[in-house]
């Protein structure tokens, strides 16, 4: 018996028994009605048309049906318009009938594409066949994203001194002293952010080792990147002073692996094999002089699943200042070429947008500075080295994360995002913006530095700036070597009567600056020890601040550590005295003014030195040679004088090269065995110096 010979009611019952199983029915009177497809896909704000057909070689008579639209993870009225009507045939009809779905652009990123399904039901005069589609509204919205940046860390695992001076919210005309930074902090915050946002991505503008405080420094900065590894750091640049123990300490960083001859000491591998950086070093712009290879990679990528299959790119391109080889130590850059820098990220962006990447963010060593605070975003006064790169930059780079000066600042130069997050992990810079899925182009949302408030000292105004917890898997990594170097650390070694400080009076002169330069020629002064009448110290190798009420191991107040002086002068350097000429000390004094620099690098002398000086006059002619005198007389040009100054200077460090010419070189002690001994000969105690020794001239 065919299925036409059943009776009536049994043939309704099976067609209606198949459709609720999901499968074709037929009925040779009526015919069979259906989707021509079972799915379909459009985007958001698309309306979506789907067509029920009837085949026309069963189409005797006239036939209908019901549809209405399912809800799947997409929802009526938010998603899309809901659907409910009737379709109609004639005898003999067999044209299409189409449904039209209306979708929603609600503006609102998600995860996944949603669904929902068109269902027939309810046929009169025909059987179903293909009566569920399921339409994808795949989300067109723009990818909230996020950058977290900081840079100039310089292995600052616990809080720095100094703390940071902030807008007070209840006074425009007043600031606070936050106490700011230490990596327990910074970690803490980051978690906390990247927490609002999946596709966050933690990036670095350099410097993070080098110039380190004992707790990292006496164990290579292995602590520091330890740390930092734990922070879920991906991506930095390169700073200077990630050079300041050479290309092959840099790699060995990088890569991991023992100080040294590789073998696990007393200063490495502490905690077990060292497995290097977990994030990348970039640095497009810094060659082998030799092969012309890049020495570590110019760019990575980071691919982002925005849902249904689909991935959106972000490249990053690590630049440091070409100048580094007048500002670190000769021998921390042999074999290598350091490059323009913005002719090297340019020449990167055609590599990156062939590997469909079109947002890019530069994480450049180099800095500005303004007259605002850490988060003025009207960015006043806005000057510095960074800004003739970043005008040069090709207009495909839609963000830089800048470091090197140690300011905070928040700005848009020429359109773009130029942001700086202070030093020693103060200030955490928060860059949120969306990627739009169609062009892939950057739209910035929100930029802002915040604070990284620690609660080693009161906080004047918690209501405004919130102390963080800490994070307790950077809390053990601090501990852990902050036991093994407290012994040496905090080891009381002198007493000030006041703050030492670095910051210069207008003439350029610092009362830190003063002390050091002292001590060196103390160091230096004697016959056998180099018959020095002079010393000098760059005040780039001053770190922080000697501060008469810093407590930092339990001393009292006053009271000076040996962790405290390793602060100020981490680098491990030795003194040099060598012969120059007065012409030569003159030439040295003029090159203070480097072509290019926008400012002055003053050194910081040693008491008996005085001169005069112009800046608004010509290159080498600022200082006035009549006014140089040394303990009261007159240099003479052709003069022969001892003078001390520490290696990295005495090798032409920061643009002083008139040091390399001088002769008769004797080495001397460390620098800070040198202030241990100047505090010892002045019975333990010093005093805060007046600052007279040069003077601008008006």
């Amino acid at each position: 018996m065919t299925s036409s010979a059943l009776p009536r009611s049994l043939r309704t019952a099976a067609s209606l028994l198949l459709l609720l199983a999901g499968c074709r029915s037929v009925d040779f009177d009526g015919g069979t009605l259906g989707f021509d497809t079972a799915a379909v896909t459009a985007a958001e704000g698309q309306t979506v048309t789907l067509i029920v057909t009837r085949p026309a070689d069963s189409a005797r008579r006239p036939a209908s049906l019901r549809y209405r639209s399912v809800d799947g993870s997409a929802r009526a009225g938010e998603d899309y318009a809901a659907v409910d009507g009737r379709l109609q045939w004639s005898a003999g009809d067999t044209a299409p009938k189409t449904i039209q779905v209306s979708l929603a652009a609600d503006g609102v990123f998600e995860d996944a594409d949603e669904t929902l399904q068109l269902q027939l039901y309810d046929p009169q005069g025909a059987a179903l066949t293909d009566s569920v589609a399921m339409i994808r509204v795949l989300d067109q919205d723009p990818v909230p994203m996020q950058l977290l940046a900081f840079n100039d860390f310089h292995g600052n695992l616990k809080p720095p001194t100094g703390g940071l001076r902030v807008p007070d919210p209840d006074d425009p005309a007043a600031t606070l002293l936050l106490p700011a930074g230490g990596v327990e902090y910074l970690s803490t915050q980051i978690k906390q952010f990247k927490a609002q946002n999946p596709r966050s991505t933690v990036v670095a503008a350099g410097d993070l080792i080098g110039a380190s405080p004992l707790i990292s420094s006496l164990f290579h900065d292995e602590p520091a990147i330890e740390a930092l590894n734990q922070l879920g750091l991906e991506f930095s640049s390169v700073g200077n002073h990630e050079f300041d123990d050479g290309s092959s300490e840099l790699l060995r960083v990088q890569r991991g692996g023992c100080f040294g001859q590789g073998q696990a000491s007393a200063t490495s591998c502490v905690r077990g094999p060292f497995a290097g950086a977990a994030f990348q070093y970039l640095a497009a712009n810094v060659l082998d002089a030799r092969s012309g290879r890049s020495l570590l990679p110019g760019y990575a990528i980071k691919r982002f699943d925005v849902g249904g299959g689909r991935s959106l790119s972000v490249g990053f391109i690590g630049l440091v200042l070409k100048t580094t080889p007048a500002i670190v130590t000769p021998t921390g850059v042999d074999g290598l070429r350091f490059v323009d820098e913005a002719s090297a990220a340019n020449a990167l962006v055609p590599e990156l947008r062939a590997a469909g990447v079109e947002a890019i963010v530069v994480l450049i060593h180099e800095g500005g500075m303004t007259s605002g605070a850490y988060n003025d975003k009207r960015c006043p006064d806005l000057s510095g080295d960074v800004l003739p790169i970043a005008d040069a930059l090709d207009p495909a780079i839609d963000i830089i994360v800048s470091g090197h000066t140690h300011n905070a600042y928040n700005c848009r130069r020429n359109g773009r995002v130029l942001t700086s997050a202070s030093s020693f992990g103060r200030v955490l810079t928060q860059i949120r913006f969306k990627l739009d899925r169609i062009t892939r182009d950057v739209i910035v949302d929100s930029v802002d530095n915040q604070v990284i408030v620690n609660d080693t000292a009161p906080n004047p105004a918690p209501q405004h700036y919130p102390v963080l917890a800490r994070d307790p898997a950077q809390t053990e990594i601090v501990d852990f070597y902050r036991d093994r170097v407290a012994p040496l650390e905090n080891r009381v070694v002198g007493r000030i009567s006041g703050d030492l400080l670095r910051a210069p009076n207008e003439s350029g002169e610092s009362t830190l600056g003063n002390v050091i330069a002292d001590a060196f020629l103390a160091a230096t002064r004697e016959r056998r020890s180099g018959g020095a009448v002079l010393a000098f110290t760059n005040p780039g190798g001053l770190r922080t601040d000697l501060l008469a009420a810093q407590i930092s191991g339990g001393e009292a107040p006053g009271e000076v550590t040996y962790g405290e002086l390793a602060a100020v002068q981490p680098y491990g350097n030795t003194l040099t005295t060598l012969t120059l000429t007065g012409a030569q000390i003159k030439m040295l004094l003029e090159q203070q003014f480097p072509p290019w620099q926008t400012a002055p690098k003053f050194l910081q002398a040693s008491a008996g030195l005085r001169y005069r000086y112009d800046p608004s006059r010509a290159d080498n002619d600022r200082i006035d040679a009549a006014s140089l005198t040394i303990a009261g007389k007159r240099v003479q040009p052709k003069a022969r004088y001892r003078v001390t100054v520490n290696n990295f200077l005495a090798a032409g460090g920061d643009g002083f090269t008139v040091l390399r010419n001088g002769r008769d070189a004797l080495g001397g002690p460390l620098d800070i065995d040198a202030l241990l001994a100047y505090f010892a000969a002045s019975g333990g105690r010093l005093d805060v110096p007046t600052l007279q020794r040069f003077e601008r001239q008006r």
